[in-house]
């Protein structure tokens, strides 16, 4: 009965029956700035078996400090250059914020400060952004790099990647519960 990007583009059948149930489609909201087709990214991208779940901290508006409390969040990728991320916050695409990522990894934790260079609305009230890490140590990416990298081969050799922060369940239910 639909057909084509008015909506969304094509989702498979466990995402869409949902929305059927709703008995109700709404048109998109006009995208601020939607993800290049074209890759322009400077860095290898490992996209992850499962969402990995993380928090977000709005730390500065304007260069002004803040102190805000934080958001949870989904990794779908992530690269030494910047995250994917899926959030039920609606924030705008490159602005004077700056935000803090703070995730654990194989085993490693990392707290990156990142900023909004695109976002794309999703059917179930949540946003992916596409962040850019503003600044990060050489010491963290070079421990960035090498998990990404094993993360990988494991991936490519299809071996299970057993980590507690992998998300097994529905992103969008996870994220309405955390709200």
């Amino acid at each position: 009965m639909i057909q084509g990007y008015i909506f969304s583009k094509p989702v498979p059948v466990e995402k869409i029956e949902p929305i059927i149930k709703k008995g109700k489609l709404t048109l998109p909201i006009h995208h601020t700035r939607q993800k290049p087709e074209i890759e322009k990214r400077k860095f290898f991208r490992c996209e992850l078996p499962n969402f990995l779940i993380g928090e977000m901290t709005i730390i500065e508006l304007n260069h002004r400090r803040l102190n805000l409390g934080s958001a949870k969040i989904l990794i779908e990728n992530i690269s030494i250059g910047g995250l994917k991320i899926l959030s039920f916050l609606d924030l705008p695409v490159r602005s004077k914020l700056r935000l803090a990522f703070h995730f654990k990894l194989a085993g490693e934790s990392f707290y990156l400060i990142g900023e909004i260079v695109w976002k794309n609305d999703t059917l179930f009230d949540t946003v992916y952004y596409g962040i850019e890490f503003a600044h990060i140590s050489e010491q963290e990416r070079d421990i960035l790099a090498s998990i990404i990298n094993k993360l990988t081969v494991a991936i490519r050799n299809n071996k299970s990647i057993e980590d507690e922060q992998f998300l097994n369940g529905n992103p969008h239910h996870y994220l309405k519960k955390e709200k």
